[in-house]
């Protein structure tokens, strides 16, 4: 059963490339969920398939030469 908050919270996780920010968010997820707490999860970007698309160029964008032009 899960219980709403009473004032809904927005929780951010910021850190360097490796350094276990999607580790810490597993475990904090499955924590609250524990507590009876509903979780959305999100990524910015990346929630949709547009956005999942653009973050595999941000983040991979030195395998994918871009041309002058485009720049």
């Amino acid at each position: 059963m899960t219980q709403p908050l009473d004032t809904p919270n927005f929780f951010v996780f910021d850190g360097l490339d490796g350094a276990g920010k999607s580790t810490q968010i597993v475990r904090f997820q499955q924590w609250l969920e524990a507590q009876g707490h509903a979780v959305t999860l999100c990524r910015d970007p990346g929630t949709t398939q547009l956005g999942e698309r653009l973050r595999e160029i941000l983040l991979h964008s030195f395998e994918t030469p871009i041309s002058m032009r485009a720049e």
